[in-house]
């Protein structure tokens, strides 16, 4: 879980809760802000489409951060 507004990116992705979405997404930073931080859609769950269809980019709160997946995984 990210900690401080500063160790985010602009252009990494991290799978995030925003308010007004039913479950997480995946999006890519566009902007940082002292208060928010600004997501583009990348992927999210089909109940909450309509909603990132509506607004493709979405202010989160550094709470609202669950994970980053800038990391490389290896599945076999």
């Amino acid at each position: 879980m990210v900690k401080d507004i500063h160790e985010i990116q602009i252009g990494e992705r991290y799978e995030v809760k925003p308010k007004g979405f039913h479950r997480a997404i995946r999006g890519k930073v566009q902007k940082v802000t002292a208060e928010k931080v600004y997501f583009e859609v990348e992927q999210c769950e089909l109940v909450d489409k309509e909603i990132a269809s509506k607004s493709p980019i979405v202010a989160a709160d550094i709470f609202d951060i669950k994970k980053s997946l800038t990391e490389h995984y290896f599945f076999s």
